[in-house]
This record gives C-alpha cells, structure tokens and sequence, in this order.
C-alpha cells in the first residue's frame, strides 16, 4: 500500500499510518453503512481512538477504470488533494485523515479514503424533498433559512473556483450550532478546482440543476433568488429554460427504466 496520512503534531507518522492501512479498516468495528453500489462509503470506530468515529469509502477499480487510473489519480487520492484544497479556500468539506491505494501492472485496483465522520443533522436532500411537499420548515429551521444557507455555500464554492460535479441534496449535509446552519459537502472526488479559471455560468448552472431538483418551481426559484444575490446577478428566462430541460431529461430516464424494467420482467 502506499498513500499519505494527516499527522497531528503530537501523533507518530509511522504508527498512525500502521493502524489506518485497508487491514485494519477492513476488521474495525462497523457502525453503519451508508452506500454499497459500484463504491461502499460506511463508518467504523476509530482503529487508533475506539471514542471517535470515521469514515471509509472503498473505491472498486473494475473493468476500463483499472487502465484508466493509469493516467489519472485515484478516486482516493482525488478525494484527498480536492478535500484539503476546499479547505484551505474556506468550503467545508469533511477534514481528510488517510488515503490508501494498491498498484498492479493493470493500474490501481483497489483504494481507500478515510475522513472525519460529520455528525449531520440531515441532508440537505431530505430537507428540500420536504419543501417540495408543501411543508414550509424542517428539523426547527424555516424553509427560507435553509434554502438560503444552501444557496450562498452553493455560490461560494464556485466564486472559490470549485465545480463540484455531483451537487446533489445528499450529498451536502447540514450541521447546526447556536441556531446556525452549516454546509458540508461530501463525494468530492469528481470536483474540479481551478488555479486561476473563473468559474463561468454554465458551470454554476450544470452543479445547480442537481442541487434544487428535489425543490418545486416556486422554492427553486427562491433558491436561484438567494444565489443570485451571492452572485451579484439576475435568475433570468435563460436560466429557468435550462432547468425546465434538466426535468424533463430526469423524467424522461425515469420513463425509459420504468419501460426497460417491465420488459426484463416479462422476459
């Protein structure tokens, strides 16, 4: 294995790294698991603190993705570098502890990334999922307060030159302290961060359409509302046209697998 570990001034490099490597993630106590698709994303106990909790998200390098991290950084290493650049340009993003990745002659099959776990109040998903139901707050905090916290962290992120690339409701998660929200965004490892670039409108729009999906017409344009005022612009026809079409390309997917599943069910 080889990788890079965040070292505490008071911690040993060598015996940090020692307790972190995949075996002993592999065998720590599992709490939950929280996906396990094509990656697994699940919490443990601390190998080294049994008291704190952390995260481990397994990237599965299968098939063309085996020759293609041959050119390319690893998801773990990826999450890493994007994680610790976000904050040092002030976008929260849970702080990285590890990252672990195995080489054979094919590329890079198998890698690990370890961070701190958030302890979320929610998700932004379930919260706007809320919203679009007709429910005017969540969890305490009116529709208006988290649709604007969301918004300026969202307007943030691209003013720091940062595209995340699946803004999705859940992948940000909402912490709260003293009646204040925070944002945290998680899956970091498809962001791509820019040196010097400005982040243009059609970038900012193609991260917001996954981001307000989850939110009915009149909270979406709430949302754009408090977004613009971030920006310093106008939500104009140009940018409702567009996401109008990202709904119905999302219905239209939804339609073809409804069709597609009946099928492989008939046959």
């Amino acid at each position: 294995w080889h990788g890079a570990v965040a070292v505490k001034p008071d911690e040993m490099a060598k015996a940090k790294a020692q307790g972190l490597l995949p075996e002993q993630l592999l065998s720590a106590t599992q709490l939950s698991v929280h996906r396990d698709q094509r990656n697994k994303v699940w919490s443990i106990e601390h190998p080294l603190n049994a008291d704190d909790t952390v995260v481990v998200k397994e990237n599965r390098a299968r098939g063309i993705k085996k020759f293609t991290y041959r050119f390319k950084a690893s998801k773990g290493q990826r999450h890493w570098d994007n994680a610790w650049e976000m904050l040092r340009r002030g976008v929260k993003s849970p702080i990285p502890i590890a990252y672990f990745e195995q080489t054979e002659n094919a590329g890079i099959t198998h890698n690990y990334y370890v961070c701190e776990y958030v302890d979320a109040a929610f998700s932004v998903r379930d919260a706007f999922t809320a919203f679009g139901e007709g429910q005017d707050s969540y969890q305490g905090f009116s529709k208006e307060k988290i649709i604007k916290a969301v918004a300026e962290y969202s307007c943030n992120m691209h003013d720091e030159k940062i595209i995340h690339h699946d803004l999705t409701g859940g992948n940000l998660l909402v912490t709260t302290e003293n009646d204040e929200i925070n944002i945290t965004a998680i899956d970091i490892g498809r962001a791509t961060i820019y040196l010097t670039k400005r982040v243009t409108e059609r970038e900012r729009l193609l991260d917001l359409m996954r981001c307000c999906y989850k939110l009915n017409w009149p909270n979406r344009e709430l949302f754009m509302d408090y977004y613009f005022d971030a920006y310093g612009g106008k939500f104009s026809q140009r940018w409702k046209t567009s996401l109008s079409y990202y709904d119905g390309k999302l219905k239209a997917k939804k339609k073809l697998k409804r069709i597609l599943k009946g099928k492989w069910k008939k046959a």
